[in-house]
């Protein structure tokens, strides 16, 4: 065999550390491999007789690695798929507990509806009970006001009733004075006449009136025998006395001025 390249003699001046190979799978300890390794490294490529023995034993060395890395990768598949496993479990757990939550999340929001619904309910319906009393009471309080109002109306208008009676009746007798002044003769005519309507059983009667209507009583009962005319100056113009066996009968203007009167005070 040649001569080795680097000399015996200069072989201290290079050292070469020995190269250690790795164990990347199962079923080969790193231990064993490595001491495997080692005792075939571990004699001096200078000292040996046979370089061939060398070269030989490397395709061993490949092929430990080789079956390692094959371990490695079926180890390292096996613990993908459990990871893979393990991943999709974990999906699941989560998938299940996002739809618990969201059960309890929606139930909670419905209970909350629910109780926000009441509440709203009563709150309002205690509002709308509050705005009907304070309707009701203002209703009330606007019918003793009307109540009051009615009845100081009707007692204004029966005062104005009364004062317009009154007043119209002070007209009245005003006008009444007025044409009795210019007709009385007359008036006293038609009063003599219902008079004696309402003494149609005397035999005996005697009319008083005034001396201005006297004259034209006379000439009116001129031809009647049991009728006497007769003046009165105590008997106003218009005014008519009858004075019978069967009773007597004041028709004067006052007294029946005053009948009126009176009629319209107590009505």
């Amino acid at each position: 065999m040649a001569d080795n390249i680097i000399n015996k003699e200069h072989v201290e001046a290079h050292t070469v550390q020995r190269y250690r190979f790795k164990v990347l799978g199962s079923g080969i300890s790193d231990v064993q491999a490595s001491s495997t390794i080692e005792e075939e490294l571990s004699k001096d490529p200078f000292e040996s007789t046979d370089e061939v023995s060398l070269v030989n034993e490397i395709p061993k060395i490949l092929r430990v690695e080789e079956s390692s890395q094959h371990l490695f990768v079926e180890e390292l598949l096996k613990k993908t798929d459990e990871l893979t496993t393990n991943v999709v479990k974990l999906q699941l757990q989560i998938e299940k507990q996002e739809s618990e939550f969201n059960q309890r999340l929606n139930e909670e929001l419905k209970r909350e509806r629910d109780s926000a619904h009441v509440q709203g309910y009563q709150k309002a319906k205690e509002e709308l009970e509050g705005a009907l009393s304070e309707v009701k009471s203002r209703y009330l309080k606007s019918i003793h006001q009307l109540e009051m109002l009615s009845s100081s109306i009707e007692e204004k208008l029966v005062k104005i009733e009364s004062e317009m009676s009154a007043t119209a009746f002070e007209i009245a007798k005003e006008v009444i004075k007025k044409e009795v002044s210019l007709e009385s003769g007359q008036i006293a005519v038609l009063l003599s006449k219902e008079l004696l309507k309402e003494l149609k059983d005397a035999s005996k009667i005697e009319l008083k009136v005034n001396p201005k209507d006297l004259e034209m009583l006379q000439e009116l009962y001129a031809n009647n025998e049991k009728i006497k005319v007769s003046a009165d100056d105590a008997i106003t113009l218009g005014g008519v006395v009858l004075l019978s066996d069967a009773g007597n009968l004041d028709g004067s203007l006052a007294m029946r001025l005053e009948k009126v009167k009176y009629l319209i005070q107590e009505n």
